[in-house]
């Protein structure tokens, strides 16, 4: 049996992503769309999904609405969402004094799910939010007003509710201006180890982050990091093996693996709902299933 597998640029606009899927469900034959790492796009896709009747196996968005309000029955949400994302951080360091938060958050579907759910679980801890810095999203790097607005409010703690990219030019310039030396927490909400290395330790020096892997955690982490790595020499920060499928890097392959094994030359086979049972069914290494729409897992806290 053969799978094909089609990738797609969106460039981050929905309408771009909505004609790519739409004409790969219409004239291509696809059966389900996959990693789709953009929380707006996300969304919009969930909806032709459903409208469809296709299979979406999400990796790479953060919004908590595909399971929330947007939730579907064509949909899976692996590797993380913005409640996992925020929670621990922001109840843990809120708990040990950090009561003043203010976020940086690029003003769309992602960047709003982060702080919001990022505010609940401060405010629920004792904390108080300051204020939040939006800005357009994508194509703004130069971020020195939000910088100056952060440190005049006298916050104790900046969390950036942003990601990629936006996270290493942020840090970056807060160590220009010396946000972190004046004793500033800084909380990346959505990172990943690569941002670190973009970045560097002396920039990400003291910055908190949480991750649904870390390479180096304990010896199981290590030996499948050095499996990949002659394959992948660039990759070790973030992928994942397959008993532990919740990382961008790696989820998407091992979830090729149950729709190849349910694919059915019948027309009339409900593929959506086989794949969700196939899914719950499969085990993943210490992963709890919740109503066959969300992965759970524990998540790592690191500070560099």
């Amino acid at each position: 049996m053969s799978v094909t597998y089609l990738i797609g640029d969106h460039q981050n606009s929905t309408d771009i992503a909505l004609n790519i899927v739409r004409e790969w469900f219409d004239r291509g034959g696809v059966d389900a769309v996959l990693e789709v790492n953009n929380s707006a796009i996300a969304l919009a896709l969930n909806t032709l999904c459903t409208q469809k009747d296709k299979v979406h196996l999400n990796s790479g968005a953060v919004t908590a609405e595909l399971t929330g309000k947007s939730c579907s029955p064509n949909m899976v949400h692996w590797t993380y969402d913005s409640w996992m994302l925020t929670h621990p951080s922001s109840t843990a360091i809120t708990q040990a004094g950090f009561k003043t938060w203010y976020y940086v958050a690029p003003d769309y579907a992602f960047g709003v799910s982060l702080t919001r759910d990022s505010s609940a679980a401060v405010e629920a801890a004792g904390g108080k939010v300051l204020g939040v810095a939006k800005y357009p999203f994508p194509g703004t790097t130069e971020f020195s007003a939000s910088l100056l607005t952060a440190k005049a409010s006298g916050t104790q703690v900046i969390a950036l509710a942003n990601g990629g990219a936006d996270i290493v030019n942020w840090m970056k310039q807060a160590r220009e201006f010396g946000l972190p030396q004046s004793g500033i927490k800084m909380v990346a909400l959505a990172a990943q180890t690569t941002d670190l290395h973009g970045m560097g330790l002396e920039v990400g020096e003291g910055m908190l982050m949480c991750l649904p892997f870390y390479w180096d955690l304990n010896d199981r982490t290590r030996a499948f990091t050095q499996r990949v790595l002659p394959k992948t020499p660039t990759a070790y920060p973030s992928v994942l093996s397959v008993e532990q499928p919740w990382s961008p890097s790696n989820v998407r392959f091992c979830r090729i693996c149950p729709i190849a094994t349910i694919r059915s030359p019948c027309e009339s086979v409900d593929k959506p709902r086989l794949v969700r049972a196939q899914l719950c069914s499969s085990d993943f290494g210490g992963a709890r299933w919740r109503n066959c729409c969300q992965l759970w897992h524990d998540v790592d806290q690191v500070s560099k």
